[in-house]
């Protein structure tokens, strides 16, 4: 599930409740009371990690491109950094994100990533993830190479 969906020329929230931006580099969210599909709690970790793995070299997703102006990217892109320098976890449902420059597109690019549980895909290594699979205009996730219990959560409402 995306943090933003767009709707008749609005954002509205999906995993994001809502969102602000003074200057369209810093982003502060606040997430949605959603559950995955296992009953756990979608939390700030979830979307931290999720950012961090489309980033990952070793997953090698095309997604990674719309993230790439958080502060940090370059790094993470290149191997020198497990996570993002842009990314700070508030609390469990609050996560900061700090842009390299201003980017009015950013929105827009939440829209398209599906925010992915840490809780399995964090225990699978990046090398063990594939890129994207696409199926026509629909964004998709990082996918296990194995068959995993639970490895294919949602969230939901």
């Amino acid at each position: 599930m995306p943090m933003l969906t767009y709707v008749q020329g609005e954002f509205v929230g999906r995993v994001a409740k809502s969102w602000e931006s003074p200057d369209n580099q810093h982003f502060t969210f606040v997430l949605n009371d959603a559950k995955w599909s296992d009953g756990s709690d979608l939390t700030a970790d979830d979307v931290a990690f999720s950012f961090n793995t489309y980033l990952n070299a070793e997953v090698a997703s095309n997604w990674g491109s719309y993230l790439s102006s958080i502060a940090g990217s370059e790094e993470v892109q290149a191997g020198t950094a497990d996570s993002l320098s842009g990314v700070k976890v508030v609390d469990p449902k609050t996560v900061e994100v700090t842009l390299s420059a201003p980017n009015p597109n950013f929105l827009p690019f939440l829209t398209e990533l599906g925010i992915i549980p840490k809780s399995v895909y964090g225990e699978i290594e990046p090398g063990s993830l594939k890129g994207p699979r696409s199926s026509g205009s629909q964004p998709s996730d990082p996918v296990p190479t194995s068959s995993r219990s639970g490895s294919t959560m949602t969230p939901s409402r």
